[in-house]
Parts: C-alpha cells; sequence; structure tokens
C-alpha cells in the first residue's frame, strides 16, 4: 500500500490485517500532506512511482494507493512500473455499487 499520514501506520496495518486476511506485504508513506498531494499530485508522482515500485520489491502482487487524493493515478503509476496498481477511491466505489440493490445504484 502506498498512502501520506504515517500515524495511522498504526491503525492501517490493523485493518488490513483484519480485511485483507493477513496478505499486507508492506506499507510505504509519501512524504506530503494531503492536501499537498491533492493540490499538485503530478508533483508527487515520482515518489509514488517509486513507493509502488518499492512494495513490489517486497513481494507484493498488486499496490494499493490509499486514499482520496489519490483517485486517478493508479493508471499513470501501472503504466509506469508495469505492474497492477489499485486506486482506493475507485476500489469503495466498485464495491458500494455492487453492493447495492438491483437497480440503478445510487452511490
Amino acid at each position: 500500500m502506498v498512502t501520506v499520514g504515517r500515524r495511522m501506520e498504526t491503525s492501517i496495518e490493523r485493518m488490513a490485517g483484519e480485511i485483507g486476511e493477513g496478505r499486507l506485504i508492506d506499507i510505504r508513506f509519501i512524504e506530503a500532506s494531503v492536501l499537498s498531494l491533492a493540490a499538485d499530485r503530478a508533483a508527487h508522482l515520482e515518489s509514488i512511482v517509486a513507493a509502488a515500485a518499492g512494495c513490489f520489491a517486497a513481494g507484493a502482487e498488486a499496490v494499493l494507493l490509499g486514499g482520496a487524493p489519490f483517485a486517478g493515478l493508479a493508471a499513470s503509476v501501472a503504466e509506469r512500473i508495469g505492474r497492477p496498481v489499485l486506486e482506493g477511491f475507485a476500489c469503495a466505489v466498485e464495491d458500494a455499487v455492487a453492493a447495492a440493490p438491483q437497480g440503478e445504484p445510487k452511490v
């Protein structure tokens, strides 16, 4: 996982352990605030790519970009490193749509 907010590391590890059945390999934090990342994601792209590559080097099979400021970046990161990269926001929306009753889902 690549995210911001190192203060959340313990909580992220606990939740990932509960939800991910112990499959979390690595968490990499980029040195940026949520506001900084949201304001200029292009300025942080190299550090995001490097962090994702580090997760793969640690043995991950896929990397999750955790947090709304990463929305829209998975494809460009995946293209740069040639490995599967997912966005937490996009995954959450897909889960919400899948969980909605049949008919036209409203998220």
